[in-house]
């Protein structure tokens, strides 16, 4: 599997963890407690190792915006807006558009994220978020007139709320808003001279063409705590992990990319758990969140009639 770039926390001889990713202080009992909780399968909100979190996904949330959706995971919460724009293409990419994506978390979400708490954190995230772009967009689909100009997709995630899983979360809110993103139609004229052209963008809401898409692919972590690991960690259970890996999953299983944090070791035995884990619970989540657009969709079509 190809692999994301790994961070501090995950190269050998590495000391410690990074302050933004032990995400809570707890004391040496709070950890203890948490840690022998996993190892019975009961967890401390009362699910087991294997339980995902309810979560609640809308998509269509900002009026202006080209797509969005928000999520919120029990206190995690994320709003992801998609906007398109016209721009000149690139020279090394002269008939593919762009996808540009950000990630801020708020200072209001944590108090480690006040001041300058969450930098090296949003710079993380920033930069999965740009992975999974690269590979769920359809870039030639974005170029309009090739050496000229292209639509460039920009995706900003904000976190406005945190209680754990934040990457998995703004994947599934980027997945919903990418489905839901509508590009205007445009007409490419010849201007008065011949090597002129002009891009004429429609302003009618209803003529717009989807955004086309690869095969999006979910992000899926898994944390290890003691000798066992969870699914959908909370800020808690983040704080007492020794290692976590997290893997990127297409709808029909398919692993695409994986990455390891965390200084502990894990097993090949173990890892071939979490593989088949991440799997099956990709599938189940990226099935659920097509569900949910669906069901949006009927309901606009109910609303418009």
């Amino acid at each position: 599997l190809p692999l994301f770039p790994t961070t501090a926390a995950g190269r050998s001889g590495s000391k410690r963890v990074p302050h933004h990713e032990s995400r809570m202080l707890l004391s040496d009992s709070e950890r203890k407690f948490i840690s022998a909780g996993i190892a019975q399968d009961i967890r401390t909100d009362g699910r087991r190792r294997m339980d995902y979190r309810f979560f609640d996904l809308k998509t269509d949330v900002i009026l202006n915006a080209n797509g969005s959706a928000r999520i919120q995971l029990d206190n995690t919460d994320i709003l992801v807006a998609v906007k398109v724009g016209i721009e000149e293409t690139e020279v090394a990419n002269p008939d593919e558009g762009r996808a540009c994506g950000s990630v801020e978390c708020a200072p209001s979400a944590s108090i480690l994220f006040q001041g300058r708490g969450a930098d090296a954190l949003n710079v993380k995230l920033t930069s999965r978020l740009q992975q999974l772009l690269d590979s769920a967009i359809d870039k030639e689909a974005l170029c309009i007139v090739p050496r000229k100009q292209c639509w460039v997709v920009n995706v900003d995630a904000v976190v406005l709320d945190s209680s754990g899983n934040l990457e998995d979360a703004i994947s599934m809110a980027t997945f919903a808003a990418l489905h839901t993103t509508t590009i205007p139609a445009v007409k490419v004229v010849t201007g008065e001279e011949s090597n002129e052209t002009i891009i004429e963008v429609s302003d009618d809401p209803y003529e717009t063409t989807d955004l086309k898409l690869n095969e999006p692919p979910l992000t899926v972590s898994l944390t290890k705590v003691g000798t066992h690991f969870i699914v959908d960690a909370t800020g808690e259970e983040e704080s007492c992990m020794s290692a976590k890996v997290t893997f990127a999953v297409d709808a029909g299983g398919k692993l695409c990319a994986m990455s390891k944090t965390g200084i502990g070791g894990i097993s090949k035995k173990l890892l071939t758990s979490m593989m088949a884990t991440a799997s099956e619970t990709g599938k189940k989540l990226i099935e659920k969140i097509r569900s949910t657009i669906r069901e949006g969709e009927k309901e606009e079509r109910k609303n418009d009639r």
